[in-house]
């Protein structure tokens, strides 16, 4: 038995049966067919067309098994393909009604009042046939006949853009008066660049010559040189085109998300709206962007890849340790992801470094703030790094010190504290002095820019928070004032863009033997911190400045002399400070003569003398664990009062020990220990004592 079900009254099924022996035969409804010999049958059911509508069979092939004993039955059920028209109706007054009469296949016919869709259509060609209606002026249809192809299982679309049949000075006329793509922060001209590779918003200001309920498209196509790219159609987020531009509100202009794939130097962009001439206007020539049909050359700047290491700092002198892990990190780079000219970085985290320096305070009256910081830049050097290094710290307040940041000069190195409620703000703020910014004006930060262009330090103009959607008022605080909330300016934006493309690396060829000369100078005077021989391959080479560094002989003598330029410190209390920190080339020669470092700054002086006889004196080192997690070092500070530890397996600094006494948080029981007793330097390995 053959059970067709599902066909209108009147309906042919399309059912062909076949099986052994050739059998073929074909039904055109429900049939039973008897006689028939054992074995395998194939039902195939074919697709039919009845009252307008295509039907189509489930299943459109099946088999049955007869035998001898026992027959087979077998259902074909037949459901009409249909589709939809989705039909937007836009520009009448609230309350008034459009006159839209649809009509298709079959005889099908219906009228809209409203933007609506239409189910259940059989697939063909409808046609849209709008009428005047009647209004303040009367409505006038655009367009007022039109076709749309309804095809099986898909949904058609179709508008209607009324307007005012008046003419004349009432007649609605659209433009675009500007569009841009923003990443952090743009003006509306969309002149502040934009980093290759990362994504950015696009915004497109469409305007209207009068008040108007119209809801058009806009359709912006991106092209790199003259090839398009991308084209995008953009629906309005609300009823009606605005008659000014307003960048306060996303729903006052046409947006659409560009991946930073297409964020590439050569990006070009034309705009255009009510791109199908769905509403009717007074002139339709002027609804690109730009007017003349040309794609706006979009300034796109290609930047390296931006190379962040965190370190976790531990203080000796309370146990303190910044709480930054392999699981945590992006927590600390919202600020510089969303807020600086970053596209592609790459952030990793280093091994914990320990300081003997006093206990951070709120007011860095004792000076641990800097000391740390010096240590860092230092660091960054013996490392034989060139990439941004970032220290967390944890501190005992809530309220003070919050970071520390060199103001370019390639130093790249800052600090900042772990609390989690303001830890990003404050590397995103840190991060831009290494990028070359000063303060702006704004909640009494110390040596503004004095060429800010905005008063009360605020960023000027309209930005876009991408992370989170949300728009940046011109009335925010710059991002490195003192003002919160706060946003970046256009300003900074560009500075730090400039430095990024400009800022070359000055990098040491890897291997060859280096003075790690570095220090600080303060209003109080110079610190000259013990040298070491280090491996050079960083980018510490110094400056020209007007400091002056003497390298002397045992008698007194200069064998070389070194003018250099320190980077300023920003954020720290107590008046200026300047840190220093460069890897001179030392070669035997320069060895086996250098008794003393001299560093002048003006009128201020500071310089160290070799303690040690030709031949090495014993550091008198001792390594044993008092627990699992911890080394105690211990070695004569009167002969080495500063010995760099390195963990022997890693290769990684973990301290500048000072003071004769040191415990490391470290699991490895195996350094390489290099003592310097202020000019020159003795390796020793050292093994921990269990």
């Amino acid at each position: 038995m053959i059970q067709v079900a599902g066909l209108p009254s009147g309906g042919t099924a399309a059912v062909t049966v076949s099986g052994p022996g050739g059998f073929s035969h074909t039904i055109s409804a429900s049939q039973t067919l008897s006689g028939l010999a054992p074995g395998a049958y194939t039902i195939a059911a074919a697709g039919v067309n009845s009252g307008g509508y295509a039907w189509a069979p489930t299943p459109a092939s099946q088999t049955v098994i007869l035998t001898t004993s026992a027959g087979g039955s077998v259902d074909v059920i037949y459901a009409a393909s249909t589709g939809s028209l989705a039909l937007t109706i836009s520009g009448l007054p609230e309350g008034t009604a459009a006159s839209v009469l649809i009509t298709g296949p079959g005889g099908f016919r219906q009228s809209l009042a409203a933007t609506g869709t239409l189910s259940g259509l059989a697939a063909g060609t409808y046609t849209v046939a709008a009428s005047n209606v009647s209004g303040t002026g009367g409505y006038t249809p655009a367009p007022a006949s039109q076709t749309a192809e309804v095809t099986d299982g898909a949904t058609a679309s179709a508008g209607v853009g009324y307007s005012t049949s008046g003419g004349g000075s009432s007649s609605l006329d659209l433009t675009i008066n500007g569009a841009y793509l923003v990443q952090a922060t743009q003006r509306y001209d969309g002149s502040v660049p934009l980093v290759a590779g990362r994504a950015a918003y696009l915004r497109v200001f469409a305007l209207a010559n009068r008040t108007n309920a119209v809801i058009p498209q806009v359709r912006v196509r991106l092209y790199n040189g003259s090839t398009l790219i991308r084209t995008y159609l953009i629906d309005a987020l609300g009823s009606g085109v605005p008659t000014v531009a307003d960048e306060s509100s996303l729903a006052r202009s046409w947006n659409v998300m560009v991946p930073g794939e297409l964020i590439r130097p050569g990006l070009r962009l034309l705009a255009d709206v009510d791109p199908a001439g769905l509403v009717a206007e007074s002139d339709e020539t002027n609804n690109r962007f730009p007017v003349d049909g040309t794609p706006a050359a979009v300034d796109v700047r290609a930047l390296p890849t931006f190379q962040l290491r965190l370190v976790p700092v531990r203080q000796q002198v309370n146990g303190l340790q910044g709480d930054v892990t392999t699981s945590n990190i992006d927590t600390y780079l919202g600020g510089l992801k969303t807020m600086l000219p970053v596209g592609d970085y790459d952030a990793d985290l280093r091994a914990v470094y320990t300081t003997t320096a006093p206990a951070l305070d709120a007011g860095n009256g004792n000076g641990a703030w800097s000391t740390i910081m010096s240590e860092l830049y230092a660091l960054r050097g013996a490392d034989a790094s060139s990439r941004y290094y970032y220290g967390l710290v944890k501190v005992g307040y809530t309220s003070g010190v919050a970071g520390l940041g060199y103001v370019g000069g390639g130093a790249h190195t800052a600090i900042g504290w772990d609390w989690s409620s303001t830890a990003s703000s404050v590397l995103a703020h840190e991060m831009g002095h290494n990028l070359g910014l000063q303060h702006a004006p704004c909640g009494g930060a110390s040596s503004p820019d004095p060429s800010y262009p905005y008063s009360g330090g605020v960023t000027g103009v309209w930005g876009l928070d991408l992370a989170n959607f949300a728009v940046q008022a011109p009335s925010l605080g710059d991002l490195m004032g003192y003002c919160h909330p706060s946003w970046v300016s256009d300003y900074n934006w560009n500075a730090m863009v400039g430095y990024r493309q400009s800022s070359l690396l000055n990098v040491q060829a890897q291997g060859a033997a280096g003075l790690l000369v570095w220090g600080r100078i303060t209003p109080a005077g110079v610190v000259l911190e013990p040298a070491f021989k280090v491996t050079t391959g960083s980018d510490l080479t110094p400056r020209v400045g007007p400091n002056r560094l003497e390298l002397l002989g045992g008698d007194g003598s200069t064998i070389r002399t070194v003018s250099f330029a320190a980077v300023e410190l920003a954020d720290a209390p107590g008046g200026a400070e300047q840190h220093f920190a460069f890897v001179l080339p030392l070669d035997a020669q320069l060895e086996g003569a250098l008794a003393g470092i001299r560093v002048s700054a003006g009128s201020r002086v500071a310089s160290r003398t070799a303690a040690t006889a030709p031949t090495p004196a014993d550091p008198g080192q001792e390594l044993t664990r008092p627990n699992g997690e911890q080394v105690q070092m211990r070695w004569d500070a009167t002969r080495y009062p500063m010995v760099m530890v390195r963990d022997a397996v890693t290769l990684q600094v973990l301290s500048f020990a000072r003071g004769g006494t040191a415990r490391l948080w470290t699991r490895s029981g195996s350094f390489d220990l290099v003592y310097s007793d202020g000019v020159r330097s003795v390796a020793r390995q050292g093994r921990v004592v269990e």
